[in-house]
């Protein structure tokens, strides 16, 4: 019984970290986002990566409720960001006398 617990314990902690150094989630997040960008919304790979994405989103909402706001908030800045006017006649060019 003993050896049957040992057993159990020494693969749950391999699968442990192969499961941190291959990062799966990682993965299968990639390959949701990669359907979702580049296939037809006709397609069953979008169907099936759309839930997924989904649930990434809402994930990081719940995990980190603040940094996604702000991180939402930050990209509507960049996009919606106020743009000099442009001037039809060029400035007049300062002439600076240094030398005479």
């Amino acid at each position: 019984m003993a050896l049957l617990a040992l057993t159990v314990v020494a693969l749950s902690a391999i699968a442990w970290y192969c499961a941190g150094r291959y990062r799966p989630g990682t993965a299968v997040l990639r390959w949701a986002e990669t359907q979702i960008a580049f296939r037809s919304s006709w397609s069953p790979r979008y169907w099936a990566a759309a839930p997924l994405a989904l649930a990434a989103v809402a994930g990081a909402w719940i995990i980190h409720p603040r940094r996604t706001a702000e991180n939402a908030r930050a990209y509507r800045r960049e996009l919606h960001a106020i743009t000099p006017p442009y001037r039809m006649t060029p400035r007049p060019a300062t002439t600076t006398k240094l030398h005479r």
